[in-house]
This record gives structure tokens, C-alpha cells and sequence, in this order.
């Protein structure tokens, strides 16, 4: 798992994120409900903004693509958020395919026949027609 950052030193940091990475995992995994920082912080005993990095370190494509839902906890302090990772939601955040040059042209072209069909489809006075010349201006 590639950790990095301007402050990451591997020889010091990576054991420690990884082990931190894959108990926050296991627990919202294994625990399917809402969980403020504090709560993690009490039930993992990590503090509080290295479980908040390593949430943020599970949404990322490189750590899983975890969908981690994020809410303010009803009746709590102003600020107090709550999380959830959503089951079975792995890659659910990963990037999605980059196209060839070839594949993104063609995708445009037709994109732009669409949008030219709906020009001669639509009524002169619609206000979809200033939108409609500007993808076929734009898809040049």
C-alpha cells in the first residue's frame, strides 16, 4: 500500500498506517452502524486524526475505494460527525477507465451529432437551443 505525503518517512511510518488502515477497516466492517471519531478513538484506541486520516485513506482508490458515508450526529455538538462504511462497497470509488484520444473523439463527434439533431428538433423559442449550439460549438 503506497502511504506518502510530505511528512511520510516509510521506515518510520508505513507498519504503524498500515496496521492503523487495516483495524479501521475491520472494525466499521465488522461494527455496521454509525461511529463518531470518538467513539473509534475509545473502541481502537488510536487517536482521533489518525483515524480521520485513515477514513480518508480508505475512500481512496489506491486503499480500496470504500464508500464512507459521512452525516452530523443528530442532536450532538455543532461539528460532531458521524461515519459508516457502507457494506460490500469496495471500488465503488475507484477512478473510472481514462479513454484513448481515438475513443474520446468518436465519444464527442457523437456527442455533437446529438446535440445538432436536437437543434433541428427543438422550438425556436426554447431555452435548451442557447445550450445546444454551445456543445456543438464546443465539440469542434
Amino acid at each position: 500500500m503506497p502511504f506518502d505525503g510530505e511528512t511520510y518517512e516509510r521506515d518510520k511510518d508505513k507498519t504503524r498506517l498500515k496496521r492503523q488502515l487495516s483495524d479501521v477497516r475491520r472494525y466499521l466492517i465488522a461494527n455496521p452502524s454509525w461511529h463518531t471519531l470518538a467513539e473509534l478513538e475509545e473502541a481502537l484506541k488510536y487517536p482521533q486524526a489518525s483515524v480521520s486520516a485513515r477514513i480518508r485513506d480508505l475512500r481512496k482508490p489506491k486503499f480500496g475505494g470504500w464508500d464512507v458515508q459521512r452525516r452530523r450526529r443528530e442532536g450532538a455538538e455543532k461539528g460532531t460527525h458521524e461515519y459508516y462504511l457502507v457494506p460490500g462497497s469496495k471500488g465503488s470509488q475507484t477512478e473510472p477507465p481514462r479513454l484513448g484520444e481515438e475513443e474520446f473523439a468518436r465519444r464527442l463527434m457523437k456527442i455533437r451529432r446529438k446535440a445538432e439533431l436536437a437543434i433541428v428538433q427543438t422550438s425556436p423559442g426554447s431555452a435548451v437551443l442557447p445550450v445546444l449550439r454551445s456543445i456543438v460549438e464546443l465539440t469542434k
